[in-house]
């Protein structure tokens, strides 16, 4: 199916969010975002102050989003939107929405680095271990020449896509500490049994990697909490160029 796209900005450090809808049409749900949309040159447009232009986050995520497969009898019938600006998640509607944000990260070629994310939420999961609500992101990493060129001139480096399969994982985050060892950090739910949730998380990861021949890499527990970058956001994964050489991670406040 082809997903209607958001592009999602959440609040943070007491400033508001302006969510846009891509498709079919761009609307702005708050009127202080479009009067500064119209006070501002479209080129210019920065409203995340992470310098990348609001138009060229827009055309990228448009550019790569995802298109998504579903069984025939997938019983929740597709991704849906939900109500925003509330605390407790109420279900809109089952359209296919996506919700997006765009971020710039530290590159070591010297190409202009953007990371992507994509997150599906769903009224409810189906699985053996069934629940409602239900959260799944995919994750690119695109690059230029430079920051300032079309959208079109970007290429996707890598592409990475999770997920959570159960509702005792509150949080997690997945950091790279050597070319064969990943450390998982975890945050679990009110109530769940620490140790079975990590023996469960351990277990699929170690069974993802063994099947892509990659069972040679060590996936140990991570006694601290999931970390927030230096901008406030809690990265799903923590690639190796992002700890070594390159300093921490650069981000701006999406």
């Amino acid at each position: 199916m082809t997903p209607q796209l958001r592009r999602m900005a959440p609040p943070r450090h007491g400033r508001g969010s302006c969510w846009l809808r891509i498709s079919p049409v761009k609307t702005c749900l708050r009127a202080v975002c479009l009067a500064l949309a119209a006070a501002v040159p479209a080129a210019a447009q920065d409203g995340d102050r992470d310098g990348i232009s609001d138009p060229l986050e827009q055309a990228l995520l448009d550019r790569f989003a995802p298109t998504l497969v579903l069984a025939a009898g997938e019983c929740d019938t597709a991704p849906a939107s939900f109500v925003p600006f509330r605390s407790d998640p109420i279900v809109r509607a089952k359209d296919g929405t996506l919700y997006g944000q765009a971020f710039p990260v530290a590159s070591r070629n010297g190409r202009a680095t953007i990371e992507l994310h994509y997150f599906h939420l769903w009224s409810r999961d189906c699985g053996r271990f069934g629940h409602d609500l239900d959260v799944e992101e995919v994750s690119a990493i695109v690059s230029a020449s430079h920051v300032d060129v079309p959208a079109s001139l970007w290429m996707a480096d890598a592409w990475y896509a999770a997920a959570v399969e159960s509702p005792d994982v509150a949080l997690f985050q997945i950091v790279q500490m050597t070319a064969t060892t990943l450390r998982v950090r975890l945050r679990v739910a009110a109530g769940a049994d620490a140790d079975r949730v990590w023996h469960d998380v351990q277990s699929e990861i170690l069974r993802v990697l063994k099947g892509r021949n990659l069972a040679h890499i060590t996936v140990e527990r991570g006694d601290e909490a999931p970390e927030q970058s230096a901008g406030g956001k809690y990265r799903t994964v923590i690639p190796l160029s992002a700890r070594q050489g390159d300093g921490p991670v650069k981000e701006g406040s999406i």
